[in-house]
């Protein structure tokens, strides 16, 4: 088990570094973390799990976990919110002598589509994790799931307070359409 604090600019482990019975790195050190795109909150954890199958390929497996804030897509209000997500890799190095045979058209297989080759048979453990994160976020950042967002016509955060607005002012790009109908 290798174990990582702070301090550690990369981390990489070549495929034959990685014993028959694997190998489990834990880590703490959140220089890794993709701070230009996600807001962070509090300690950042990963653990991951390397396992070797056959010569040139390796299944990562493992859970990252820390807090995230960011303010809601329905009503603006900033909110922190914990987030964890459990993750699986499979690393393919191309064959010795270079670059992978592209061909014009490749009808990629059920066991080819989550597989990501690399040059070289070695795992970049924090770019690995950092695509990750990147990947587990959620295209749409609600504060909670019944977030009922702000009124169209008057801004008031519906979640606080009601608005009296009946909606007959509600502005609506397409209303110039309604003139054309008549």
């Amino acid at each position: 088990m290798v174990s990582l604090a702070k301090g550690a600019v990369f981390l990489r482990i070549t495929f034959d570094e990685i014993p028959d019975s694997g190998l489990r790195v834990n880590i703490t050190d959140q220089s890794w973390f993709p701070d230009r795109e996600i807001n962070h909150s509090g300690p950042v954890t990963a653990s991951l799990f390397l396992e070797r199958i056959g010569i040139r390929r390796v299944l990562a497996t493992g859970r990252i976990e820390t807090q995230i804030f960011f303010n809601c897509d329905r009503c603006l209000e900033e909110t922190i919110q914990p987030f964890g997500f459990d993750f699986q890799t499979d690393l393919e190095a191309n064959e010795k002598g270079g670059a992978p045979v592209i061909e014009k058209d490749h009808s990629c297989k059920e066991n080819e589509m989550d597989v990501i080759y690399i040059d070289e048979p070695a795992v970049e453990v924090f770019d690995m994790l950092e695509q990750q994160v990147i990947l587990a976020m959620p295209r749409k950042r609600l504060c909670s799931e019944g977030c009922k967002g702000l009124c169209g016509t008057c801004g008031k955060n519906r979640n606080v307070e009601e608005c009296r607005c009946t909606g007959e002012n509600k502005y609506s790009p397409f209303s110039a359409l309604e003139k054309l109908k008549q």
